[in-house]
């Protein structure tokens, strides 16, 4: 395909070159952290085999395990399958970080004819129009109370991704909540251990492997994959807050266009307005990118005066869009950071913390062991998540483009007529040109702008975002404006007559042949006239006879007095005595 209109040509590239670099990069980072979690947990994982195996050995041995035994067999089912689950997920992840990255290198995501129209061009309308934009309006209470008035205005994009962030700040508060709770009863269980009414409860259990526990150097241990899991909650919060002030504009978008108005009177048809427009803008491309063109017309009948119609029209044209030159999007860069940082812990508490040294050792209480893991890992599983989800903000962030344009919107109103012309049929002409035409009278209203618009991806259509009012825009309308000024030359005319054609020609020699027989005719009855001594004029039949008492139609004529006409002395016509100017040729008569 040419590369005449893709984005290779606009200078696009999506996802950015850095964006993929980081994808490669980050592939490998984790792949690098999985061979390293798995060489240090090597030995654990083997001392954990043979535990396993020594705990099977003694069930067939004896059968039954006691209490001790079984909360250790869950310890060990609970480690393996999050730590094999987790070994598994980032292997996958980090191919898939790698594959997409490199693969982005070598072939760039840049598709032709972009970008898109818009979603609703109804809507660009009403922004010229009535100066708002639908796509901005009050997010939900929540969030306009904590994020202030100008988040009302942030863009599609983001305005999904605030949205999103709403929630998950909904959901933290409820998990700190939890969280807090389940430390105090965790804080309560262990002091609940040293009283007589545990050992009194457990009296069937054997506490003394137990008693170290109890102790109070142990008790960080216990409680902190809590206190992680707490921080980590309110620090997600506020990091996730920070990142949505980070997308809120610092004002409100312009909506303002510059306008015009022109009435305009003898057109043709609508149509030829409206299918000229686009091509009298073809001066006004960018770089050789073909204008874009919306159009749309209608026309009815008029209900209270017949034969008249009435019509109303618009049509859009805009400049190819082009990327906006931004600066780097902090908010993007801040998402990537922050969620490859959390992923990275994420890894870390999975991979290297999910098993404690005194879990390892057997020094810890199977009991606490158990909930240790599932803290930890509910821990490592927030980190990870909220890590991934950052970074899919960045990436959106990252693939979203901004265009600008210069754009214009003409709406047309007016009335249809019908034109009656006739050319020639005067008093001495046979030939005549006659025709019906349309006629009509319409006003215009311009409206003109650089506009700003906003696409998801390349390939997505957009939304319009701002309107500027900038001195190249008033030059489309004073553009427009005269171009359809001198369209009204095209407008209403006459259809002419070919006097080369065959039909026409022969109808002049019968005109000429005609005229011919009746100047004989006149001279002759002259000078019979003027042998008989009359000197009344006679009128003189069309077929060229003398008729002084009846014409050739059997119309009778009656001589009229000498004294009713005179002659002119340039043309020797005969014109009445009361004239002033000749009918023929245009001699003024001297006044008597």
């Amino acid at each position: 395909m040419s590369e005449d209109y893709t984005s290779k040509r606009l200078h696009i590239r999506r996802p950015p070159l850095f964006l993929s670099l980081w994808w490669g990069v980050g592939g490998c980072i984790i792949l690098l952290i999985l061979l390293v979690s798995i060489f240090i947990n090597s030995d654990l994982l083997l001392n954990l085999y043979d535990f396993g195996v020594r705990l099977i050995g003694a069930q067939k041995v004896d059968h039954k395990l006691d209490f001790a035994a079984r909360l250790s067999v869950l310890e060990l089912a609970l480690f393996t399958i999050i730590f094999f689950s987790a070994i598994l997920r980032f292997l996958v992840k980090g191919f898939q970080f790698v594959l997409r990255g490199f693969n982005e290198i070598v072939t760039p995501w840049m598709p032709a004819n972009i970008p898109e129209t818009f979603i609703n061009h109804s809507e660009v309308d009403r922004g010229f129009m009535e100066r708002t934009l639908s796509v901005y309006k009050p997010l939900t209470p929540f969030l306009s109370g904590i994020l202030g008035g100008n988040s009302m205005f942030v863009t599609p994009v983001r305005r999904g991704i605030i949205e999103e962030i709403g929630e998950m700040l909904k959901m933290r508060v409820r998990r700190v909540i939890v969280a807090v709770l389940v430390l105090i009863v965790t804080l309560m269980l262990m002091n609940w251990f040293k009283t007589e009414a545990a050992a009194d409860f457990l009296s069937d259990i054997d506490l003394e492997s137990f008693i170290p526990v109890m102790a109070d150097s142990y008790h960080p241990i216990i409680l902190l994959p809590f206190i992680i899991l707490i921080i980590f909650q309110v620090g997600l919060a506020f990091t996730e807050y920070l990142s949505s002030l980070l997308l809120i504009p610092r004002r409100q978008p312009s909506t303002v266009a510059d306008e015009g108005m022109e009435h305009y009177r003898g057109f043709g048809h609508p149509d030829q307005v409206f299918s000229r427009l686009p091509e009298i803008g073809q001066s006004l491309q960018w770089e050789g990118f073909l204008n874009r063109v919306n159009c749309s017309w209608d026309q009815k009948a008029s209900v209270a005066v017949g034969d008249v119609g009435e019509f109303t029209g618009r049509i859009f044209i805009e400049q190819q869009p082009r990327p906006l030159e931004e600066n780097s999007d902090k908010a993007a860069i801040f998402g990537l950071v922050l969620g490859w940082i959390m992923l990275l812990f994420g890894m870390i508490f999975y991979l290297f913390l999910l098993l404690p040294t005194p879990l390892q050792t057997g020094d810890l209480n199977p009991i606490f062991g158990v909930v240790y893991i599932a803290a930890m890992g509910t821990a490592a599983s927030v980190a990870t998540h909220s890590g991934s989800r950052f970074i899919g903000y960045g990436k959106t962030l990252l693939e979203s483009t901004t265009f600008k344009s210069i754009g214009m919107l003409v709406r047309i109103r007016g009335t249809l007529s019908r034109a009656d012309i006739k050319v020639g049929k005067s008093i001495a002409d046979s030939i005549e040109s006659s025709n019906v035409v349309v006629r009509s009278d319409f006003t215009a209203s311009f409206w003109a702008a650089e506009l700003i618009s906003e696409a998801a991806r390349l390939d997505s259509k957009r939304e319009l975002l701002a309107l500027e009012r900038i001195p190249e825009a008033h030059g489309w309308i004073e553009y427009f404006r005269s171009e359809i000024e001198n369209l009204r030359d095209e407008g209403v005319r006459p259809i002419g007559v070919d006097l080369e054609g065959q039909d026409v020609g022969e109808l002049i020699n019968s005109n000429l042949r005609v005229s011919a027989l009746r100047s004989g005719a006149i001279e002759r009855a002259q000078l019979e006239a003027g042998h008989q001594g009359s000197e009344e004029p006679l009128l003189i039949g069309m077929g060229g006879n003398i008729a002084p008492e009846e014409d050739h139609e059997g119309i009778t004529s009656t001589p009229v007095g000498h004294d009713e006409y005179k002659e002119c002395p340039d043309c020797a016509e005969l014109v009445r005595a009361r004239a002033r100017i000749c009918r023929f040729c245009g001699y003024q008569f001297e006044q008597e």
